[in-house]
C-alpha cells in the first residue's frame, strides 16, 4: 500500500441519547482531509443484529473515503463482542433504540 494515501481513522465513544450507554464508533476522513471544509458523510452500518465492527482495515471503508467520503461506523446495542447483556439488548425489540445509538454518532 506504499503508494496509496489511505484514510485517517480515530475512535470514538459515545453515549447514546436514549440512556447514555457507551456506545463504540469510529470515523475515518478522507486523505488529505481539510477541517476547513464541509464533507459528506456516510453512515456505515454493519449486519446482523449480531455482528461488529473493531480497529482493523477496512476495505469498504477505506474505498469510500478515498471518494471523498468522511465514514461513520459504530457498535451499537445488540452489537456482539459487547457481551451477552449488550448484544441481548434488542432481543424481541429490533429496530429500536439501536436507530438512536446510530443518530448520536450522525
Amino acid at each position: 500500500l506504499g503508494h496509496k494515501q489511505l484514510a485517517k481513522v480515530e475512535e470514538l465513544w459515545l453515549k447514546s441519547n436514549h440512556d447514555q450507554l457507551p456506545i463504540q464508533a469510529w470515523v475515518a476522513y478522507p486523505p488529505g482531509f481539510d477541517s476547513n471544509k464541509k464533507y459528506p458523510l456516510i453512515l456505515e452500518i454493519h449486519g446482523g443484529p449480531v455482528a461488529n465492527y473493531g480497529p482493523h482495515f477496512s476495505a469498504e471503508v477505506q474505498l469510500y473515503a478515498a471518494k471523498g467520503n468522511v465514514v461513520l461506523y459504530m457498535n451499537p446495542r445488540g452489537s456482539d463482542s459487547y457481551g451477552k447483556e449488550f448484544a441481548q439488548t434488542i432481543h424481541h425489540n429490533y429496530p429500536s433504540n439501536d436507530y438512536d445509538d446510530l443518530m448520536t454518532g450522525v
